[in-house]
């Protein structure tokens, strides 16, 4: 096959060949045979112009010039006068950099002007200043040699032209002529002061004696105006190379410590800090990456392993502390996951007390189980997957352990109770409130607490109840987390390790429920179950089998003889009388504990306490919590629950409310005083009975039927 023929073209045709779209989509010419004794330089001289032509079209004059550096074969082909097309081609490649020195410099002159850093003179490198018209770098060792004291350069001057040298050579004036190396317009008498270049000055005289022998005043006034307009052209086109030049070298520098800082934190994640340097915040990377140690314009690679241990030293801080908090919030991401799968799990309509008693996220969290979970999570994508697995199982466990320990703990106080019976149900089953710094009742003791209220009962999980102190935040990471997880997302003290608002401390400090913070002296809780008892007894019920649901549904009432005057009488019911046995018996033999209680007995009187009860409002009571089981979590007080059921659910009878469970007392919240009636005298005296338990005979006034059918309507306001 004949090869293919080459195409003769000039440089001028070529140069625009290769700046169109049209010279890149046709094919390529064959290059000619290269000779088999050639070197590598010489391979590339031997190409085709069409070939070369393709190659410069993609370099820079940057590129170009380095290129001539590399062998003289090289050099001596791209300075030669018929390629000079191919620095045109490449100064188009190069958008930006100043045009206006072109008229003054070839393109291979101003590309060795503007890429090479080296004084010109000694070869000294980073000389980054252009000195004189002459366009050259002269490094300060070499300013001395290369330059004349202006005073000797006037003297030169005036050999040839005196007038010349003294319009020129004035002090305050010479700049507009030459380019003045440390110049100073105080100290014109230090010859180190005020120096100019001797290239320049000769080129100067050389253009002056150009003019020839004879030279008038016009045309000295007219080259002095040359003179002065070309060096301000000069002076214009210095000042561009020295301001591109430097937004370069800036450029550069940039470039170098992004390159570094990225190397940097590609190295962090290497070393397993990236889900650190994720969670941090942009004003904390911005500090590390401008940290002197890290922003610099140096590689990496270049600094050593001892220079990185450097870096960690001051880095180790801050990623240690972005882990901590890292691992605090992941935490609280798995403790918010426990709270919603504790509600999924008890979640039932009508809510129920026993559902309010449920166990919390801080209970579950210290369970062998869960902890692991949590602080240890199997699945990077998804660390809790398996956490909302188990809550349920979890919740089941928590919930039979609590039962067992607390049966064992109340079980002691009932020597002969069968193992059948439920301990926990029983009336008397009263759990001892001896909590000196209790801050949720006057007097804890007088409080009736049974199951399964005392399982969310506050001073059983406080830490200021308990006179325990919250965990240590550094010591104590995840306890102080878990402990300290509700207590609102105000602003965290690390180093003290407690929380900065004061209205947030009340929720600190929440620990799980802990059956060892009960008294352990049993005498503590006889005196509350003995007190029970003989109220109960007084009631008629057995003190010892009778359940928390019988006691509720007696209608048995007691009055306390000890507390009647001439004006009023008052009836108690269980809970009442029991709270009210502390006013006069605070300690003291259990046999005087409902001395004072006496029973209504004749079937007339507990009619009448029943009509008067009817009377009673229940939301009189406003220390008492009420729950609305109709809303996932809603409880207010007694007015504000019934404004909540007219407006929320158009529920407008409270009492029908309670009765069908619409509306029951929190387990925990608030503190219940029981039931409890101001009767007159007038009225009480069915009620009354002798000493031997008789009743006394009489009649019921006639005030007290008109209030009774009056408060028939008092429900439905």
């Amino acid at each position: 096959m004949q090869p293919t023929k080459r195409i003769k073209l000039d440089s001028d045709t070529i140069l625009n060949l290769t700046c169109s779209s049209e010279f890149y989509n046709q094919a390529a010419p064959c290059p000619a045979p290269l000779r088999r004794d050639s070197t590598d330089q010489q391979r590339l001289i031997d190409l085709s112009l069409e070939a070369v032509a393709m190659i410069v079209s993609h370099l820079r004059p940057k590129d170009l010039y380095y290129l001539t550096r590399t062998c003289k074969a090289l050099l001596k082909y791209f300075l030669s006068k018929t390629n000079r097309w191919m620095w045109d081609a490449t100064m188009r490649n190069a958008p930006g950099i100043p045009m206006e020195p072109l008229s003054f410099l070839s393109i291979p002159a101003y590309a060795h002007l503007m890429y090479s850093q080296f004084c010109h003179l000694c070869g000294k490198s980073w000389v980054p200043r252009i000195s004189g018209s002459c366009f050259k770098r002269i490094c300060g060792k070499c300013i001395p040699d290369a330059s004349v004291w202006y005073v000797q350069a006037a003297k030169q001057v005036r050999l040839i032209d005196g007038e010349l040298s003294d319009v020129i050579f004035r002090h305050e004036y010479i700049s507009a002529s030459f380019q003045v190396l440390e110049g100073s317009l105080t100290d014109y008498v230090d010859e180190n002061k005020n120096r100019i270049l001797m290239a320049e000055l000769d080129e100067f005289i050389a253009r002056y004696n150009a003019l020839g022998d004879t030279v008038t005043e016009e045309s000295r006034r007219a080259f002095i105006e040359g003179v002065t307009k070309g060096r301000t052209q000069i002076k214009r086109c210095v000042i561009l190379i020295e301001r591109w030049f430097k937004e370069r070298r800036f450029a550069e520098l940039d470039a170098m410590k992004n390159q570094r800082v990225s190397d940097v934190f590609a190295r962090l994640r290497q070393e397993g800090w990236g889900k650190e340097i994720d969670f941090m915040e942009d004003y904390e990377v911005k500090a590390i990456s401008t940290h002197p140690r890290v922003l610099r314009a140096k590689k990496l690679s270049e600094a050593g392993e001892c220079y990185w241990r450097k870096i960690m030293k001051m880095l180790r801080k801050p990623l240690e502390r972005s882990r901590r908090l890292r691992l605090h919030f992941q935490l609280r991401d798995g403790l918010d996951i426990i709270e919603e799968g504790l509600y999924n799990h008890y979640r039932s309509m009508p809510r129920t007390a026993q559902v309010d008693c449920r166990p919390t996220f801080v209970d579950l969290a210290f369970m062998p189980d869960c902890r692991a979970l949590l602080e240890h999570p199997t699945q990077p994508d998804s660390p809790f997957s398996e956490l909302e697995a188990i809550i349920p199982s979890l919740a089941d466990r928590w919930e039979s352990q609590t039962r067992d320990q607390l049966s064992r703990y109340m079980r002691p106080y009932f020597p002969g109770l069968r193992a059948d019976v439920d301990v926990l149900q029983l009336a008397a089953a009263v759990f001892p409130g001896v909590w000196p710094r209790c801050k949720h009742w006057q007097d804890p003791r007088a409080y009736a607490l049974h199951y399964p209220g005392i399982l969310r009962h506050p001073c059983l999980r406080s830490c200021l109840c308990t006179k325990r102190k919250v965990p240590a935040s550094r010591t104590h990471s995840y306890e102080h987390a878990v402990t300290t997880h509700r207590a609102g997302d105000v602003r965290y003290n690390e180093r003290e390790g407690s929380y900065l608002a004061r209205e947030a401390r009340r929720l600190a400090g929440q620990r799980p429920f802990d059956v060892g913070v009960l008294p352990n002296d049993i005498s503590i809780g006889e005196q509350n179950i003995e007190r029970m008892q003989a109220v109960l007894a007084k009631l008629g019920l057995d003190p010892t089998r009778a359940t928390i649901e019988e006691a509720a549904a007696c209608e048995a009432r007691l009055r306390c003889l000890a507390c009647e005057s001439e004006h009023t009488y008052r009836i108690y019911d269980w809970l009442a009388a029991y709270e009210h046995t502390w006013k006069h018996y605070p300690a003291g033999q259990a046999e005087n504990y409902a001395s004072t209680l006496r029973r209504v007995e004749r079937a007339e009187g507990v009619a009448v306490v029943r009509d008067l009860e009817a009377l009673w409002h229940p939301l009189e009571d406003l220390d008492a919590e009420w729950c609305c089981a109709l809303c996932p979590t809603f409880s207010a007080n007694g007015w504000d629950m019934k404004i909540h059921l007219v407006q929320e659910h158009d529920i407008r009878r409270v009492r029908k409310a309670i009765k069908d469970g619409t509306m029951y007392l929190h387990p925990w919240k608030g503190h219940y005083h029981g039931q409890w009636l101001d009767i007159p005298p007038s009225l009480f005296v069915y009620v009354e009975t002798d000493e031997e338990g008789g009743a006394v005979d009489g009649d019921v006034d006639e005030d007290y039927e008109s209030s009774s059918d009056s408060g028939a309507d008092f429900d439905s306001d």
